[in-house]
């Protein structure tokens, strides 16, 4: 008998399959995987024109993601697995924009405002579909901020340079401010990166380890978190919302303050000043995750949870800081590596959580709750005993050898 052939673009309808909904969900974690490869060996293009590339190719896929979704599950599923490859820009450029025009003496301060993005970018987000979705379609979120992101690259490459000496928009006296400290690259330098030096220095792993017991803890309460407080709490929608949200408010507040503190903080030394910032933060996170596995109170159980997101999102700031640090103008590849890390958390969280959580019990959840606390710790403990702030060998900065104070 004629058996009609498999027909691999499923129709929209595939969304009501677990199966294909869980790979359309994992795409964005592929692409931002495959996004990082090139990453590396771009960095020589200058700033500007690779994070052209990376968000143009954001633009034009979220535009087309609508398309995509009508033919069905395979054009879909490609779509969104480009749409994930500029995501792994976010780090990257955070890192290249403050090494490259904040002052030494401020990088604690410029990597709080560009890491900002990490909290307005949900807020926003989360309006701007709310306000499409309900007035024109799910559809005009996409076009809404395909068109914006493209607004604000073209004004972004108006107004940057990748050297700010060329930068009509600064004068002579802010330039010198700039210059303070700084190891300015000629044009004509392209350093090739020392990978085997790198792979082989415990202080690269070390600010690798700290950024995934960081953002394991920061990721899996984002995403899981008003599961938690809906189901196991038992908070309504509505509340649950607010809660998710307030933490991105409340962090966005501290950010400047924290990123200060790590740059200047009572005349204490950089390696101190780093360490104590750090475990400030991871330690507060810590034992908000403790406090859940003991509290019986619904309320203080939310406020917990609130704080865990508030405190744990401060400590990129000083992981990023580290990593400049330590890797200099090697900085972009150490950054690149905690995308990779994103990625790989991003693509493993929903089957280690729904591993660990797979009934939504209070005692699973606690389980959940005691391996991330744990975590935090180690990564602490370790920043204390083995974490350095001065550019390893392999930068081979010897102006810059002795530790800032």
């Amino acid at each position: 008998m004629y058996s009609k052939p498999t027909n691999f673009i499923i129709k929209a309808s595939f969304l009501s399959d677990p199966q294909l909904r869980g790979w359309t969900f994992s795409s964005v974690s592929i692409g931002l995987l495959l996004g990082t490869i090139p990453l590396t060996f771009m960095n020589r293009l200058g700033t500007k024109k690779v994070l052209a590339i990376y968000v143009l190719t954001g633009c034009f896929s979220s535009f087309l993601y609508p398309w995509s979704h009508a033919l069905g599950f395979l054009p879909s599923f490609i779509i969104r697995t480009i749409q994930g490859m500029p995501g792994a820009i976010i780090l990257w450029a955070i890192n290249n924009i403050s090494m490259e025009w904040a002052p030494k003496s401020e990088l604690g301060f410029a990597i709080a405002v560009l890491s900002s993005i990490y909290q307005i970018s949900p807020i926003l987000a989360m309006v701007v579909a709310g306000e499409m979705c309900t007035t024109f379609g799910w559809e005009f979120t996409y076009y809404g901020l395909s068109f914006a992101t493209f607004i604000s690259l073209t004004l972004f490459l108006i107004v940057y340079d990748d050297d700010f000496r060329k930068s009509r928009y600064l004068d002579q006296q802010e330039k010198e401010y700039i210059s303070l400290g700084k190891i300015v690259k000629k044009e004509t330098e392209n350093e090739s990166i020392p990978f085997s030096q790198v792979f082989r220095d415990p202080q690269a792993w070390l600010v690798w380890y700290m950024y995934f017991s960081f953002f394991t803890g920061m990721y899996i309460f984002l995403q899981y978190g008003p599961i938690y407080i809906n189901m196991v709490l038992k908070y309504d929608i509505r509340s649950t919302g607010y809660a998710a949200a307030l933490p991105h408010l409340i962090s966005l507040a501290l950010k400047i303050f924290y990123g200060n503190s790590t740059d200047d903080l009572c005349g204490l030394g950089m390696r101190v000043r780093m360490f104590l910032m750090f475990a400030l933060v991871e330690l507060i996170s810590a034992f908000c995750l403790l406090s859940l596995i003991f509290t019986t109170s619904d309320f203080y159980s939310l406020f917990i949870y609130v704080l865990f997101n508030t405190a744990n999102s401060l400590a990129v700031i000083v992981i990023m800081k580290q990593i400049q640090l330590i890797s200099s103008q090697h900085s972009h590849f150490l950054a690149n590596g905690n995308t990779f890390i994103v990625a790989i958390c991003i693509f493993c969280a929903p089957f280690v959580v729904n591993f660990i959580v797979s009934e939504n019990t209070a005692s699973q959840w606690t389980m959940l709750f005691s391996g991330i606390s744990a975590q935090l710790i180690s990564s602490v403990v370790a920043y204390g005993l083995f974490g350095k702030t001065k550019p390893s060998t392999w930068t081979e900065l010897s102006s810059l050898s002795q530790e800032m104070k």
